[in-house]
């Protein structure tokens, strides 16, 4: 039906849901409607303050602890990822691993339309949407027409 490439079951299930069934899920606090169940739960955590983890050094609150220490490391710890075949230093591990994998690293995700390597599967499915596939996205607050998914805030 369309050219998605998911990388498993559950994020093929997820697409079908979200873009190819009218299935919605609307959110019991607010006039907000999600594409998944998945979505509406974080729309709740991050929008009603379900779930709140506060950082106690600033005033950002993150809604889940993974999203808290990450925050915490790059933003308020003096903890240097170097990496061990240049000079580059990454402030989370995260950071560290993505660098090597694009500098130093095979690119295993090359697109089979242009010469694009990608280190992730994300990245090469975006790269697919904006530069070979005629979609448009249609923002539900005005007349706008994007190439890439929109975020929009109310």
């Amino acid at each position: 039906q369309c050219k998605y490439i998911a990388v498993g079951l559950k994020e093929l299930n997820i697409h079908k849901e979200s873009d190819h069934e009218d299935i919605q899920h609307p959110c019991n606090q607010c006039d907000h409607i999600a594409r998944t169940f998945k979505k509406l739960k974080k729309h709740k955590e991050r929008k009603h303050g379900e779930v709140q983890y506060p950082c106690g050094q600033c005033k950002y609150i993150a809604v889940g602890l993974k999203e808290l220490n990450i925050h915490k490391e790059s933003d308020h710890e003096d903890i240097q990822h170097p990496c061990n075949q240049c000079h580059h230093i990454a402030r989370t591990f995260k950071n560290l691993k993505k660098h090597k994998k694009r500098k130093h690293g095979e690119m295993q995700n090359p697109c089979d339309q242009c010469k694009y390597m990608a280190v992730t599967l994300k990245e090469l499915n975006i790269n697919k949407e904006r530069n070979h596939e005629d979609v448009q996205h249609l923002c539900h607050q005005c007349d706008y027409i994007a190439k890439t998914f929109l975020k929009v805030k109310k």
